[in-house]
């Protein structure tokens, strides 16, 4: 339980982004007083980089007493920190952090008396000789030295933080130094040259591919759309032929209206064709019968007018006036041409 509660402080302060008061590291500093093994174990947990961060969090100005007290314990357990780097970057730390760490006690003690003193002068203007005056004058002369004191306290320990700042930049970028393997260090800059000529090659391929397919992609577009042209074209050819096989279809429609109407006239004009032929033959039989008694009649007439001439000779020679007479009334009971025939002969 004490090291799950160790790791969830400890990750709650990495995660914080504000400043980290004194009395944040009391809680964590109790469970490492109480466990120091689980304190170790739980830094060991961390990565390289959040025992770092961990340690310049400790190591702040404002970290306080707690801070220090954790930074002491780190010290006293280092040989069981598992990352040889961190174990001597803590215990470079440990020397200066103890002194820090006697530094505040000596304070406090100072504090302390401050306090009993103070305490004392209460009681001594609880009196009623005190002489309160006086008192005044003198925690003013008190508070003017204390302020020109703090001044010049605030201006070293401004120079001091600066040049532990320093200090730990500067042993930082010589433990990085010492171990640094200049031969190693060219290979690996020969790798990455190596990589980078690669991955430039590689990129001038994939931007000429990609410069090749936007190519291709434009002329897709274009080539869409040339067709989309084509397409709409079509369908208005489409749609005017449609129109004009509507009206070829209504046409053929009238066309064949028209044909069925000339055909039904053509049976009408071949039934009265018929009908006329038939009557004209009809006419010429007739025509014929006509023609025929005509002849019967114009024989009979010839018979009948010599036989009148006859009988108007006899009536002349014999004088039969009357005989003569009666054939004239016959004349003129025959009919005009007949008679005129008839006639024509006297």
């Amino acid at each position: 339980m004490a090291h799950d509660e160790l790791t969830r402080i400890v990750s709650s302060h990495l995660k914080r982004t504000g400043q980290l008061q004194w009395q944040d590291w009391l809680p964590l500093a109790v469970l490492a007083v109480e466990a120091p093994e689980r304190w170790i174990e739980t830094f060991n947990h961390l990565g390289s980089e959040q025992q770092y961060d961990l340690i310049n969090l400790l190591r702040d100005d404002q970290a306080g007493l707690f801070a220090n007290v954790l930074l002491l314990i780190l010290a006293s357990y280092a040989l069981e920190v598992s990352d040889e780097q961190v174990r001597q970057f803590i215990l470079e730390d440990a020397v200066p952090a103890n002194e820090r760490h006697e530094r505040r006690i000596q304070k406090m003690k100072a504090n302390i008396v401050s306090l009993t003193h103070r305490v004392e002068g209460a009681s001594e203007r609880l009196k009623d000789e005190f002489d309160l005056t006086a008192e005044l004058a003198r925690l003013e002369t008190e508070l003017a030295r204390i302020r020109s004191a703090e001044n010049d306290l605030d201006g070293r320990y401004v120079r001091v933080h600066d040049i532990e700042r320093e200090i730990i930049r500067t042993e930082t970028k010589k433990r990085i130094l010492s171990r640094y393997n200049e031969a190693d260090r060219t290979i690996y800059l020969e790798g990455l040259k190596s990589e980078v000529e690669s991955l430039e090659q590689r990129k001038t391929f994939l931007e000429q591919k990609i410069s090749d397919t936007i190519g291709e992609r434009d002329s897709a577009r274009r080539e869409v759309v040339a067709l989309e042209t084509e397409f709409r074209a079509i369908s208005s050819d489409i749609e005017s032929s449609s129109s004009r096989q509507k009206q070829l279809q209504e046409g053929i429609a009238e066309m064949k209206n028209l044909a069925d109407n000339a055909r039904k006239e053509e049976a009408k004009g071949r039934q009265e064709h018929a009908r006329l032929i038939a009557e004209l033959k009809q006419i010429d039989v007739d025509v014929e019968q006509v023609e025929q008694t005509n002849k019967d009649i114009r024989k009979k007439l010839g018979s009948e007018k010599s036989r009148l001439q006859e009988l108007q000779e006899e009536a002349k020679v014999s004088g039969l006036t009357d005989i003569e007479n009666k054939v004239r009334e016959i004349y003129a009971l025959l009919p005009k041409d007949r008679a005129d025939k008839a006639c024509g002969g006297k």
